[in-house]
């Protein structure tokens, strides 16, 4: 099995010890119902998402929080997955968190996938400005293997299928990201929410489908 992650900070990507962006050493003040996401995609077939990985700086909220993933059917809106949703335990502060879905789930390749958290901030929000759009260091987008964290519509490697879907999408509408899916860029930000995925089905897996049928855009 090789697992892959886009925050990791292996190879230039973000993450702690990385050569390239590193966590903040403190949240961004904020009060307040709080959702923010990362959209990304596979361009292998028989993948599967296992976890969600959450970065807390010493200081931030360590609150047990709701994490799921929606498929975009337009650039704004999508449609929620199916066993995509988990709730964390407590968080700990000053580290990368892995938040594990209790059975992993097919990844479809070429879909616009936007995996996101959500939860009532006191103590502020993780985030990273300039990252994702025009000369900024992740202006290509994000790389690791077959999975792609792409850029900001002023980036050089938007979403294909939705070009001007935000990335890093963030939203104060509410505090349930399976309510609210969101859909809105500030300043190109990394928000510190990660996913990983493998390439090994689960044990005794059935078949490699999602178990449900709509219409979004591939690529």
């Amino acid at each position: 099995m090789t697992l892959y992650r886009l925050l990791d900070g292996i190879s230039g990507r973000p993450g702690v010890g990385s050569t390239g962006t590193q966590p903040p050493a403190a949240p961004t003040a904020y009060a307040g119902p709080w959702l923010d996401g990362t959209l990304w995609s596979v361009t292998q077939g028989g993948m599967w998402l296992n976890a969600y990985w959450k970065y807390v700086p010493a200081g931030g909220d360590t609150v047990a929080r709701k994490f799921c993933t929606w498929a975009h059917n337009a650039a704004t809106t999508g449609v929620l997955i199916p066993g995509s949703t988990v709730t964390s335990g407590v968080l700990t502060a000053g580290a990368f968190n892995r938040i594990p879905l209790p059975t992993p789930i097919p990844v479809p390749i070429g879909f616009l996938l936007n995996s996101c958290t959500g939860w009532t901030a006191v103590n502020g929000f993780t985030n990273t400005t300039h990252q994702f759009g025009a000369a900024n260091p992740y202006a290509a987008g994000i790389v690791s293997g077959p999975l792609t964290g792409w850029s900001s519509s002023g980036g050089t490697n938007p979403a294909p299928q939705y070009n001007t879907a935000a990335q890093s999408p963030f939203s104060t509408a509410g505090n349930d990201p399976t309510v609210n899916m969101p859909a809105v860029n500030d300043l190109d930000d990394i928000f510190w929410t990660d996913i990983e995925v493998s390439d090994t089905a689960p044990a005794g897996y059935p078949d490699a489908g999602f178990g449900f049928t709509f219409a979004v855009g591939g690529l």
